[in-house]
C-alpha cells in the first residue's frame, strides 16, 4: 500500500483501486475484487466502493468506519444477551 507524506508524517492512502489486490490485503480489506464490484453495483455499504473518474476504488476511511460500527453493534448485542442470561439465572434461583 502506498504511503503519502502529510503534515510531516506518513499516512496511508484514503482510496485504493479495487484491482490492487495486494494493497487491499495490506489495508485489511478481506473482500475480493468481485465482491467489491458487487457491493458497488448492488449498493451494499454505500460509500465504501465508489467511482472516481474511470477507476473504482475502496474508501479506506469508510471501511474503518464500518468496522468500528460493527464492533460497537457486537458489543451492544453481547451486553443485551448477558443481561438476558443474568435475568434468566435470577429467575431460576428464585424457583
Amino acid at each position: 500500500m502506498e504511503k503519502i507524506e502529510k503534515g510531516g508524517r506518513m499516512e496511508t492512502e484514503r482510496y485504493i483501486p479495487v484491482n490492487h489486490e495486494r494493497s487491499l490485503k495490506e489495508a485489511g480489506i478481506p473482500y475480493t475484487r468481485a465482491t467489491l464490484y458487487r457491493f458497488k453495483c448492488q449498493a451494499i455499504y454505500p460509500g465504501l466502493v465508489i467511482k472516481i473518474g474511470n477507476r473504482v476504488v475502496v474508501d479506506i476511511a469508510k471501511f474503518e468506519e464500518l468496522v468500528q460500527k460493527g464492533k460497537k453493534d457486537a458489543l451492544k448485542k453481547s451486553t443485551r444477551l448477558q443481561k438476558i442470561r443474568d435475568e434468566l439465572n435470577q429467575e431460576e434461583r428464585r424457583r
